[in-house]
């Protein structure tokens, strides 16, 4: 019957996200974003195709900005709603990714024109979906003029640590000349398009005081305007970041480490993902990025279930502090044995519907409680492998419990009244105290549960009269049609 009731509660939630009640103006941890790689997403023009090689994984596929258009839909029926795209700016030979950039002021034309670009934006926005850019400010193509300039304006020898560095070179980004250049480049997308955010590739590598230089300038030409900051190195001190106001959130590969080592086989305890928690929530959460195994392959290759597997990790992503960010291909699942299997095409043909529906399930539950996007975070206890931990705001409180252990666990909440109890959403779990005042969290083996603090009213019984009224009258509504027709059909 509490299924019965929590399943109407949700469409209800579903209704609001496809219908959205204007309450005020968003932040960026009200968002769900799904990260692309534009050549890799879908194909759309196949007029475009002069460079596409699909048989060579360093060569372009195809993907473009049509392509992007005719899954929005798709995009929006599974909860996100934000699009971060790879940088779209035009690239030398086989730059599919966006970092070799040879003219920072047009669109790479693999992809369309900048009037493809914002016809993209548009359609988005008019589903509600903000369209976030990544924006490359530390490399150009080794091509591109500033590499062969009489004034150096690239660091010399400068070592980059990523697959497609070999085709590039670092600016030099205490020269004015490329200061000038970047910030230029930034005012002209945001200028000539509608789009509602930078993501800054690498902004752990950049020059600080033109990283502080760069996002007050973007401040002042659009305070509205998001900021992220992609983070490529797990081990660097993310201080300079964090103490950037204009910079509205930014990326934790330390948590993502976190989360796919201790998920990656039942039984790890999750407290060291617990206390890589940043309490702040200004944290991009993801799982999967294009140059590491997906979080699928991992799990295949430890012998778990894809939805069982994503079940744990989408509930962490969606509840913890911090925005979900979500890699193109995920929502599939897509497996890939790290880069460059990790960055093929988005395979929409082999589509998993349970995972498809849990994908849609957690980002309603997400927009239906706010708490889980400002509320206060709080660790509330663990057993084995299970851990619980607390979201807080001035009306609502809600309890998340993952079990990654191999058996059954129960962790005790004894914060609670008589007159309250806790309403499991996920799965169909009330829990109410006990004769020593105590509420009990019992989950199963590799499951997770979001429970939701509610008054204690005993038996709803007017729903309950209504359901069974339901449902004696529904047969005999049945009979009677039956004897209508029959007697009909004698005339």
């Amino acid at each position: 019957m509490k299924k019965t009731i929590w399943s109407i509660a949700l469409m209800i939630g579903f209704v609001m996200v496809l219908f959205p009640v204007q309450a005020g103006a968003t932040t960026v941890q009200d968002e769900i974003m799904y990260r692309l790689l534009i050549d890799r997403f879908n194909n759309g023009d196949a007029s475009l195709d002069q460079q596409t090689d699909i048989a060579d994984p360093y060569a372009f596929h195809g993907g473009d900005l049509a392509g992007i258009v005719k899954k929005l839909d798709t995009l929006k029926g599974l909860g996100y709603t934000t699009i971060v795209l790879s940088p779209v700016m035009s690239n030398a030979d086989n730059g599919y990714h966006g970092y070799w950039v040879d003219d920072f002021f047009s669109v790479e034309q693999q992809y369309g024109t900048i009037e493809d670009l914002n016809n993209m934006i548009k359609e988005a926005h008019d589903r509600d979906l903000n369209v976030i850019m990544e924006f490359v400010t530390n490399y150009v193509a080794d091509t591109h003029e500033f590499a062969t300039a009489s004034e150096q304006l690239v660091k010399e020898n400068a070592s980059i640590a990523a697959p497609w560095g070999d085709g590039a070179v670092m600016l030099d980004q205490s020269k004015a000349e490329v200061r000038s250049h970047i910030i230029e480049a930034a005012q002209y997308w945001m200028q000539e398009t509608e789009l509602d955010g930078f993501k800054l590739h690498a902004a752990d590598q950049m020059d600080a005081d033109f990283l502080k230089e760069l996002t007050r300038t973007i401040e002042q030409e659009d305070d509205q305007f998001m900021i992220l900051a992609d983070v490529l190195d797990v081990k660097v001190d993310l201080s300079v970041l964090e103490e950037n106001k204009q910079i509205d959130a930014i990326d934790a590969p330390n948590v993502q480490q976190t989360l796919t080592t201790i998920m990656s086989k039942p039984g790890e305890s999750l407290t060291p993902l617990i206390k890589a928690t940043d309490e702040a929530g200004r944290k991009l959460l993801y799982v999967d990025n294009f140059y590491t195994k997906r979080f699928t392959q991992l799990m295949a290759e430890n012998g778990r279930n894809d939805l069982t597997s994503w079940k744990l990790a989408l509930t962490y992503l969606f509840t913890a502090p911090g925005i979900p960010s979500i890699l193109q291909g995920s929502d599939i699942p897509m497996y890939g044995d790290g880069y460059p299997e990790s960055q093929r095409l988005v395979q929409f043909n082999q589509q998993d519907e349970d995972v498809k529906a849990f994908f849609e399930k957690i980002s309603a539950i997400r927009k239906q409680f706010p708490v889980l996007a400002d509320g206060a975070f709080s660790f509330v206890g663990e057993s084995g492998a299970m851990s619980v931990y607390k979201r807080t705001n001035e009306s609502q409180t809600v309890y998340v419990a993952l079990n990654n252990d191999v058996q059954s666990q129960a962790v005790p909440v004894t914060d609670l009244t008589n007159d309250e109890q806790l309403n499991g959403i996920l799965g169909d779990n009330l829990v109410r105290q006990d004769d020593e005042g105590v509420f009990n969290l019992v989950l199963p083996r590799e499951t997770a549960e979001i429970y939701i603090v509610e008054e204690n009213n005993g038996l709803n019984w007017p729903f309950i009269t209504f359901i069974g009224g339901v449902f004696l009258l529904f047969p005999i509504g049945i009979f009677v049609m039956g004897r209508k027709q029959k007697t009909s059909g004698n005339n």
